[in-house]
């Protein structure tokens, strides 16, 4: 059993009794499919070795996005796919972050109020353009002890398309667009679009004297690195197994920035689901020339464009579903079962 899992069984019942009438279904379902993931709750199947007829019994994965022990497969292509969509030129890493005197608004309205940041972002970006520019963004809502903390991350290509599609231009390779100016239009353009999404919402005044937190890095080489920083988030949320330090009679303690972080464990699975996002909510977002309607004139460009030198990648070997504990032999015939069915031989 996961860490994870373990808190949930641990301390979940507890916060169901008192919180499960108001509870978003996601929530529940998380809560629920977690504890279920790889029990005979979701069933299994036989798998059954070719060599020497050992049969083993394995349990079902949840494939719930906010689970952590699921989805590796789907982060894998998803961050190999985007390899392939990228114009072979530098890019930025833009990071947007909304002053903490929003988290609690943008919580409770969550599908609306993410989507205008990730939209606001990108319009302003595009506003302080040249050119028309493209994007690829990928939501982030919680920070390393769990607090909400909604920002988005960018990946933007360095440079922009002439209006007429024939022309690329690179930008400076160490300056995307003013970010003083960013920080003054961005504000103003995000407001807009939640009060349109959201009327009569109230916004703190104090975000006017606040300076929003902007970040644009240049990136020649080493996107790689970004790659596969953003899509470990795609597919799963907020804390990874191995960060669980020890689960408690009453706590969960687990890494957080620069010291472990203590939490009740009502407080944590609290932490935890508040970043399980909304059904049908799209974490992932393309605009601009990023766009999949654009797909046709990202090839234009690209043809356009020297080519940069063949990413060397060593193919990672396809990991088996089933090795015979008995042979070692990794060639099985599958017969699916109904869940709850007890074999004598456990998986191994």
């Amino acid at each position: 059993m996961s860490k994870l899992a373990e808190a949930f069984e641990r301390f979940g019942p507890a916060y169901m009794n008192e919180f499960e009438d108001t509870m978003p279904s996601v929530h529940r379902k998380a809560l629920h499919d977690i504890l279920a993931c790889h029990t005979n709750a979701l069933g299994g199947s036989i798998h059954k070795c070719k060599d020497c007829g050992t049969e083993v019994y394995l349990n079902h994965s949840c494939r719930n996005r906010a689970c952590p022990k699921c989805q590796n497969e789907k982060t894998d292509a998803w961050a190999e796919n985007l390899r392939e969509k990228l114009l072979p030129v530098a890019h930025f890493h833009v990071i947007v972050t909304l002053p903490a005197e929003l988290r609690d608004l943008v919580r409770s309205n969550q599908r609306k109020a993410n989507a205008v940041l990730m939209k606001a972002a990108f319009a302003t970006l595009r506003k302080l353009s040249k050119g028309n520019i493209g994007a690829i963004g990928v939501l982030h809502t919680w920070s390393r002890s769990l607090i909400y903390h909604p920002h988005v991350h960018f990946i933007v290509p360095a440079g922009w398309v002439s209006n007429d599609g024939s022309t690329w231009t690179p930008s400076n390779p160490g300056f995307l667009v003013p970010i003083p100016a960013f920080k003054k239009v961005f504000p103003a353009i995000f407001a807009k679009m939640l009060r349109k999404e959201l009327p009569g919402i109230k916004l703190p005044q104090r975000i006017w004297q606040k300076k929003w937190n902007v970040r644009m890095i240049p990136f020649d080489g080493g996107l790689d690195n970004l790659i596969n920083y953003l899509a470990r988030y795609i597919y799963r949320i907020a804390i990874s197994d191995n960060r669980i330090i020890e689960v408690t009679d009453t706590h969960v303690i687990f890494r957080g920035d620069k010291r472990p972080v203590k939490l009740t464990g009502q407080e944590f699975i609290r932490r935890f689901l508040q970043h399980v996002p909304p059904k049908g909510f799209h974490k992932v977002r393309y605009f601009g020339i990023m766009h999949p309607a654009n797909t046709t004139l990202c090839h234009r460009i690209r043809l356009t464009l020297p080519a940069k030198a063949e990413r060397k990648t060593e193919a990672k070997p396809e990991k088996p579903a089933f090795i015979c504990p008995d042979c070692g032999c990794i060639h099985a015939i599958v017969r699916l079962i109904v869940p709850n069915r007890t074999l004598s031989r456990a998986p191994p």
